[in-house]
């Protein structure tokens, strides 16, 4: 498959059904709340109704005598205010896999490549890559699936960068259940101010090679073919492209990815242009997100319909004039003396509504749980477990069975991604710096989320030190990894020094005699 034929709708209808459900998703996840509304109030007829329900005199009467007493227009009371628990949940989830910084080296075959070191060293270390990856794993958490791309512009900067892109910017080509082509696009606005018309520039991306094409059509269609150099913001290619409308990469990996945040979605194992991709956490939880928001909702109407009220005879009202109404001046210092109540007693009596609170927040505790079970984390993880005090890593890892069967199932999913995406980036800068490309694809290591605590380091190393089964430097390796050879060196020669002078600076020593 090429390019899309002009007047193709686009996105193409062999996905719609993905790009409905990345839509839902978003709502949840940006907090939209007329999306979320729009999606969450359940169709229902209305009675017929007439302006003439809510007049006085005859024709008041006879309006009401046929429609009815008049009914209020339902509003959206269902669901007025959004709790960002589908946001933390993303996030927990991005922090979980790539918090800290992925460790990405090179196979073995290929650590004498100096040059595509040098380029894993500066840029796979820095801030900016862990921010853009962290960002990344989030809306792949959060919508199912991140593409990544390998970008390259000299006149931004001399080596190129991967660029991550949203799952409603890539469309992907199958071939026997492996993708054989990704598209993306952008959309510009027409460069003459022309209304209703949309300008799309795809770039499909296929091994060791990316072709461009500019489209002019309308929102839901692709339009018709246009050259590059028609709008300003392609403009630029027309001098990149060949005869054919692209470009050749230099490298035989094919320079994007799809990343999957979880591997399949039950819901599509029978559609074969969709059953690749993934399942975001949102769509995992399905309702609860809406339980939630009902609860809040309801929480705040409670805490609303509990302010204090003041029950006011007429006398201390103040009369606006025919038909508009009585006032009461909140302001006013001085009021005459009333006795018109019952028992000649205060005429301003204060009422005030008992809040629920206590069982609205066990009401969302529930259902948070559930999203967090939907989703596969452990309370642990989300910092709903009772437990209090320090933990181990082992009593850690016992209370987070679900958060770790999570990751590992996430993981195994950006470690091929990320190591697909990093060999073609690192062959793409081999062809513009003119070094060796890689033989093998490159190795990528995610942390953990639970790692060993220093109790638990000391007391293995203990353990090992009373069996005799490591050395110095072992230990000085394990309690420090952080640091260099040379600082492990000059520290086991000051352990040893103070070791023959009868001291144990570790405390991992025996004592004489055992």
């Amino acid at each position: 498959m090429s390019m899309p034929a002009p007047n193709t709708p686009w996105p193409p209808e062999a996905v719609a059904d993905a790009f409905t459900q990345i839509a839902a998703d978003s709502a949840w996840l940006s907090g939209d709340m007329d999306r979320i509304r729009a999606r969450a109030r359940a169709p229902r007829q209305q009675a017929a109704s007439t302006p003439w329900q809510f007049n006085g005199g005859l024709g008041g009467a006879a309006a009401r005598a046929v429609y009815g007493k008049p009914r209020r227009t339902p509003g959206s009371a269902t669901i007025d205010r959004h709790l960002p628990v589908p946001l933390a949940v993303c996030a927990a989830s991005a922090n979980l896999l790539v918090g800290t910084p992925p460790a990405i080296t090179l196979h073995p075959e290929d650590e004498a490549n100096a040059e595509a070191e040098q380029l894993l060293v500066e840029e796979t270390t820095t801030d900016e890559w862990a921010a853009q990856l962290t960002r990344a794993a989030m809306y792949c958490a959060g919508l199912g699936w991140v593409f990544g791309r390998v970008v390259w512009d000299t006149e931004v900067r001399p080596t190129p960068w991967v660029e991550w892109v949203d799952a409603d910017r890539g469309v992907v080509e199958w071939r026997h259940g492996r993708p054989a082509a990704i598209t993306f696009w952008d959309a510009f606005e027409d460069p003459e101010g022309r209304r209703g018309g949309v300008w799309r520039l795809l770039q499909r991306h296929t091994p060791g090679r990316i072709d461009y094409a500019l489209y002019r059509g309308s929102g839901d269609n692709l339009g018709q073919l246009m050259p590059l150099t028609e709008h300003p913001s392609a403009a630029f290619l027309a001098d990149l492209v060949d005869a054919e409308g692209g470009v050749r990469t230099g490298t035989a990996h094919m320079t994007a990815v799809l990343i999957p945040n979880i591997d399949g979605n039950p819901t599509w194992r029978d559609r074969p242009q969709l059953r690749g991709l993934g399942l975001s956490d949102i769509a995992a939880a399905g309702d609860v997100w809406a339980d939630i928001d009902k609860i809040y909702t309801d929480l705040l109407h409670e805490v609303d319909s509990a302010r204090a009220r003041l029950l006011v005879s007429e006398e201390y009202m103040q009369d606006a004039g025919p038909g508009r109404g009585l006032s009461f001046d909140w302001g006013r210092d001085v009021w005459p003396l009333a006795t018109t109540g019952l028992d000649g007693g205060s005429t301003i009596q204060q009422v005030q509504f008992q809040m629920r609170v206590a069982e609205y927040e066990q009401a969302l505790q529930v259902a948070t749980r559930r999203a967090f079970d939907a989703v596969g984390l452990s309370p642990i993880t989300v910092g709903q477990d009772p437990g209090q005090g320090a933990m181990t890593a082992t009593e850690i890892r016992a209370r987070s069975t679900a958060t770790l069967n999570t990751w590992r199932r996430k993981a195994r999913m950006w470690r091929a991604g990320l190591s697909q995406l990093v060999t073609a980036w690192v062959g793409v800068d081999a062809a513009l710096r003119g070094y060796a490309p890689l033989t093998r694809p490159v190795n990528v290591a995610l942390t953990e989320p639970v790692q060993d605590t220093e109790l638990d380091k000391a007391q293995t190393l203990r353990e090992l030190r009373d069996a005799r089964a490591v050395s110095t430097e072992y230990v000085v390796e394990r309690m420090h990894p952080e640091w260099t050879p040379e600082q492990c060196a000059t520290e086991v020669q000051r352990i040893r020094a103070e070791e023959a002078g009868g001291g144990d600076p570790l405390g991992l020593m025996p004592p004489d005699g055992m």
